[in-house]
Formats: C-alpha cells, structure tokens, sequence
C-alpha cells in the first residue's frame, strides 16, 4: 500500500470515530431530537397514550344518566300518566220524577232514578224533614214497561228493599197522587224509557233533591 493510501484510511478512520463519538453524545436512540422538523410535529402531538388519557377525560361529561336512559326507559310514560277513576257502581241511565204536595205537580223535589239494574238491586234513598227527623225508603224492580212508562216497588222505612213493597207506575207527563195521598208526582224525563239514544238520555248517579238527601245501592252509598 503506498503512503498516499495508507493516509486515506487513517484520515477515514479519524473522522468515522468523530461521528460515532458525536452520536453518543447527543444520544442517537432519542429520535424526536435529532430527527427533521417533521419529527418536531410528533413530539408537539404528543405520544398516543397522552391522546387517550383525553378521551377518558370527556367520557365523565356524557354519563349514561345524563344520556336520560333511564329517563326512557320503556313503560315510564304510561306509569307517569295517571289513570281515569273507575265508573261507580251506581251510575246508570237515569229519569226523572218531581214530587210535591202541589196537585198541578208544580214544584216540588227532583229523584233521578237509575234503570238498568237487575230487578233484585236495591235502590235506596234518605232524607231529612225541617224537624230534623230522617227518612229512609228503597226500591226494586226499577224499570221501564213497553208502553214507555216506568216503574218500581218501594219500601218505607228502610234502605234494603225489606217489608211489603207498594208498586208505583208513572207516564210522561202525568201529574198522578201518590202514596202518601198528600203527595203528587210527575214524571219529567223518561227518555231512557222511550228513546235511550236521545241526547235527553243522561247517565250518571242518582239523586234526591232534598235537604241532607242521599242514595244507595244495595245498602252502600253512592259516590
């Protein structure tokens, strides 16, 4: 090897020992110092795990509660929506009788009478006299005739149909004398009797418009 030669391989020697050394120095393995300007845009992201710990940052901001899952849960709308009370037991399809001591039937206190009911059921009604003594009568066997006029048994004295009954018919219109013979009835409206798909044909509660009046069905009262 001539001198020439040998000089080349020693200046290459020297200077791959200097590059070597410099690595070391600025520590090669670390690539975001000593890569390009695209490795300085990594090292401003951030590592991976960084943008992870992000995510599970948000995730507590949108809970499945707030989400209102259980909010909607199926069934939740009905349970909140309140239910139409039951029908009582008492309404029925009624007409209605005016009694008084008025021989014209002019005047005189207002009973809706409910129809409809088996013949046993028992209709029961109270009053009180301006003496203050209560009264007590019922009937059964409330019900309209082919005719178009209505009927019942009453009984006095109690509200369960017990004892001897008295049967009672009345005609639309008729002012008739009654039982007791000092009282008068008239029959107002009996278009459940005569045409039960008439506007005329109310169904409802019974009633009696007397001072402290009240109804019952089968001794129970009405509400």
């Amino acid at each position: 090897m001539t001198p020439r030669r040998i000089a080349a391989v020693a200046l290459r020697a020297a200077l791959g020992c200097a590059v070597v050394v410099s690595l070391a120095m600025w520590g090669c393995g670390d690539v975001s110092e000593v890569g390009e300007s695209g490795s300085d845009a990594i090292v401003d992201q951030g590592p991976s795990a960084d943008v992870g710990d992000d995510t599970a940052e948000v995730a507590p901001d949108t809970p499945m509660e707030d989400a209102g899952v259980a909010d909607t849960a199926p069934g939740d709308a009905a349970a909140d929506t309140p239910s139409a009370p039951p029908a009582s037991p008492c309404s029925y399809p009624l007409v209605e009788l005016r009694t008084g001591q008025d021989t014209s039937c002019a005047g005189g206190n207002s009973h809706l009478w409910p129809i409809g009911m088996a013949a046993a059921d028992c209709h029961g009604w109270s009053a009180v006299d301006p003496t203050g003594k209560a009264h007590e009568n019922s009937a059964n066997a409330i019900g309209c005739n082919a005719d178009g006029s209505f009927s019942f048994t009453q009984f006095a004295g109690n509200l369960d149909c017990q004892g001897t009954g008295v049967v009672k018919t009345f005609v639309a219109g008729a002012c008739e004398q009654d039982t007791p013979p000092v009282l008068y009835t008239q029959a107002v409206n009996l278009a459940c009797c005569s045409d039960p798909s008439s506007s005329d044909c109310v169904t409802g509660l019974p009633a009696v418009s007397v001072p402290g009046g009240q109804v019952f069905l089968n001794g129970e009262p009405c509400q």
